[in-house]
């Protein structure tokens, strides 16, 4: 009954959604395709990228040099198990995508590394290197996600490190100072952890 309420909502909210005016429309240049964003009233988008729609919700502003923030939940009538957000800056009447790194203070780290693209997690401490076990990496894996940018590199360097081994074989390395996992290698900023980790434990 749960699961039948929930599609009937999201069906009438589609509904609604393609009955209401938007409030603020933007065109998107990318290299191989117009992109149309629609900003509605209720905090909720649409955004026509070729043959797909996609929809949810959005947060900021939409006057001149504010940044607004999309949260994308819905790809035409598929709910999205992934919730991709994108950041722009409204410069001269148009959106600007804001590139996503530590660099700007409140990203989330999970905001800037896909997770579900890691393949094995590797630590550098007084053990030397070595890699987690799904069940260590699980221990600490949301405190890692949900920590937040500080607005710059804050941390020098250190021996102490978590490194993201994707399944394309790329790698991301992330010193540890204190309660501060710094990167300088793909993404660069420095990102607040929570909750106080021993990582040498592991």
């Amino acid at each position: 009954m749960r699961t039948s309420n929930k599609i009937l909502g999201i069906f009438l909210t589609l509904i609604f959604i393609g009955c209401k005016k938007p409030i603020k429309e933007f065109h998107l240049e990318s290299s191989d395709k117009k992109e149309i964003v629609k900003f509605y009233a209720d905090n909720t988008f649409t955004l026509k990228s070729g043959e797909n729609e996609f929809s949810g919700n959005w947060t900021g502003g939409l006057k001149e040099k504010d940044t607004v923030s999309i949260i994308t939940t819905m790809n035409g009538y598929n709910v999205m198990t992934l919730t991709p957000k994108e950041s722009f800056e409204i410069t001269d009447g148009k959106l600007t995508r804001l590139k996503k790194d530590g660099l700007k203070k409140g990203w989330k780290l999970s905001e800037l590394i896909d997770f579900n693209k890691i393949e094995n997690i590797k630590i550098r401490n007084v053990d030397g290197p070595h890699h987690l076990t799904k069940t260590q990496w699980n221990e600490f894996k949301a405190d890692i996600m949900n920590s937040k940018s500080l607005g710059g590199l804050m941390c020098k360097p250190q021996w102490l490190a978590l490194i993201f081994e994707f399944k394309d074989k790329t790698s991301i390395e992330g010193y540890i100072c204190g309660n501060v996992i710094n990167f300088e290698d793909e993404i660069t900023g420095s990102f607040r952890i929570e909750r106080e980790i021993n990582f040498n434990n592991y």
